[in-house]
Formats: structure tokens, sequence, C-alpha cells
């Protein structure tokens, strides 16, 4: 999976977070370190590649099938494509409706205070509903993986995803402790 899936252009990329870099900097020497050392070049023995499977079986030991489809339903509906993991994903249903950024706009968090500006051809996550504010601008409240978020309407366009929702499933999976709503 790539976390830059849907970025268009390097003005919607933002600088490292100051925890971040200065993580990075203070860890400069043992990083370089470990990058200097014998066998980390190329992509290693490509000759023994794991099937998908085994992978999944391997390092989710203890995970139940359930659980893995409740986090693909997860993660597929905010946006991520999650290919590879095609035999976890719901049966079909209803698509989910993402948010596309179609004008300059501003994103704002739930207490209406400004986090960073959108670009057009962004894809900002999942609609959850529509909001109207005091004034009556008409917001957007998108759900993705950094968290809720508004945007004003008229700067989007509403388009249907591959993830589904199928009802019943959902509710089985609920059920089941796996998924809360």
């Amino acid at each position: 999976m790539s976390y830059l899936s849907g970025i268009q252009h390097c003005k919607q990329l933002s600088g490292l977070s100051p925890y971040l870099g200065a993580s990075l900097a203070a860890n400069q020497s043992q990083i370089k370190r470990l990058l200097d050392e014998p066998g980390l070049e190329g992509l290693g023995d490509t000759d023994s590649v794991m099937p998908f499977s085994e992978v999944v079986e391997r390092y989710n030991k203890g995970i139940s099938a359930d659980e893995i489809k409740a986090w693909v339903w997860y993660k597929r509906s905010i946006g991520s494509p999650m290919k590879g993991w095609e035999s976890y994903y719901l049966k079909s249903g209803e698509a989910t409706q993402y948010v596309e950024v179609t004008s300059d706009t501003l994103l704002l968090d739930p207490r209406m205070t400004e986090v960073r500006m959108a670009y057009p051809g962004e894809n900002l996550g999942k609609l959850v509903k529509e909001h109207e504010s005091k004034s009556g601008t008409l917001y957007l409240v998108v759900r993705s993986s950094a968290g809720l978020f508004m945007v004003k309407k008229q700067d989007c366009k509403l388009t249907k995803g591959e993830a589904t929702n199928n009802q019943a499933e959902l509710n089985r999976l609920v059920a089941a402790g796996v998924l809360f709503s």
C-alpha cells in the first residue's frame, strides 16, 4: 500500500512533523550505520517470494478471518486500496462515497479550526455526512486515515468508490464483536 496514493501534486505534501524530524536528527548516525551495513543492497532474494496467503497466515496468528475482514473493510472505506487483500473484501453491496476536491479549498477540523489546504484532484476520504453551519455554509464531513474533518461542499464532488457496504455482512461483523458501530 502506498501512503502517497491519491496525491496528484507536490503542493499536497507537507513537511515532516516536528517530532519525526527531531527523532530522525537525533538518530542520524545510527540510521546511517544501518544503511551502510552489507546486505542491504537491492531487493534481497527475489527468487523465493512468499505467497500472500502465507504472509497473512504467518504474521497474523491469533487474528480471525472476521477481524481481518473488518480491518480491510475499514481501510477500504477510508480510501486505502488494499490490493492483495481481495479475499477479505466484503461481498458486493452499496458503494462508499468519497470526497474529491475540485478547487483549492481549506480543510477544517470539527471545531472549525484550519487544518491545511487541499487541491483539485485530491481524494480526501469517505463522506460521513453533510453539515450546515450557523452562517448557512454547507460542509461535507469526511473521514480519512488522518481523522475527521470538514470541507466546503461547493469545492468538492462525490465519487463512488470500490469499497462496499454490505449491510448484512457489516451487521454480522458487529454481532461477532469484531466491528463496532
